[in-house]
């Protein structure tokens, strides 16, 4: 076999080859990858839209009848949209106390203080409410949720909302008659809806409706005292602190009367 000789130009070949072989391979993206990711964001949007969308027709059945819609949300597997609508109605009465308590008087934090405890009163109250239902009604033929009869809680927060924003557009212009008739038609309508949610929830037994209402709405109305009376000590307080003399000035205001 005949050797053949080897040049400067065969090694630079060789040399090369070998580089080129020894190469490791570059990896290709993946695009289903990155397919899959954009249709998982398409999704989630998709979904945020798709819960608006609930949230805004449960609102519309409610608004045009309150007893039915209340009665298929009830039966709903899903409680998102309930839930989103009681979120955003208290956070527009959240919004709705600052501006209602908006005196001179007050300050900022004030004001945040007295409209973030209102809110959260009135959630704590709607929470416990739903528990007594809830335990109240665990015997039923058919078991429910906790989350059920919150859901109907969170549904009633639609007409409180329209009645506080009334308030505040008559405290506005300067008609407190008006005004005080509505947080009171507030609380007659916090009476009925609790009622008919006892009513739905206890299978439309009326003696039982009845006689639960009763003694569920007896100690919501300790509780509500309770914290009226915890809010009322903490206006009175923030009140008579930017007072000259301090506490002292509840000290006057007393002796004047």
């Amino acid at each position: 076999v005949a050797n053949v000789q080897e040049t400067p130009e065969n090694n630079v070949a060789n040399a090369q080859e070998t580089l080129v072989n020894n190469v490791p391979p570059v990896p290709v993206q993946n695009a289903s990858n990155g397919q899959e990711q954009a249709g998982a964001n398409k999704s989630m949007n998709v979904d945020v839209a798709k819960i608006l969308t609930e949230a805004l027709g449960v609102t519309k059945s409610f608004l045009l009848n309150p007893f039915s819609a209340m009665k298929s949300a009830f039966a709903e597997n899903n409680k998102q949209s309930q839930f989103v609508v009681g979120g955003i109605s208290a956070f527009i009465m959240f919004v709705l106390f600052i501006i209602m308590f908006n005196n001179p008087l007050f300050s900022a934090f004030t004001m945040f203080k007295i409209a973030f405890g209102l809110i959260l009163s009135y959630i704590f109250v709607k929470a416990v409410y739903s528990l007594g239902v809830f335990v109240f009604a665990k015997k039923q033929t058919k078991p429910i949720s906790y989350l059920s009869v919150l859901g109907l809680c969170s549904l009633t927060t639609i007409f409180d909302m329209i009645i506080i924003f009334l308030a505040v557009i008559f405290s506005s212009l300067s008609i407190g008659l008006f005004s005080s008739i509505c947080l009171a038609f507030m609380l007659v309508n916090n009476i009925i809806s609790a009622v008919v949610i006892a009513y739905i929830a206890f299978e439309e037994n009326f003696v039982k409706t009845y006689r639960v209402s009763l003694l569920l709405q007896l100690i919501l109305i300790c509780i509500v005292m309770l914290l009226l009376q915890a809010v009322a000590n903490s206006i009175l307080s923030s009140f008579f602190s930017g007072m000259p003399g301090g506490m002292n000035g509840l000290d006057m205001f007393g002796n004047i009367y």
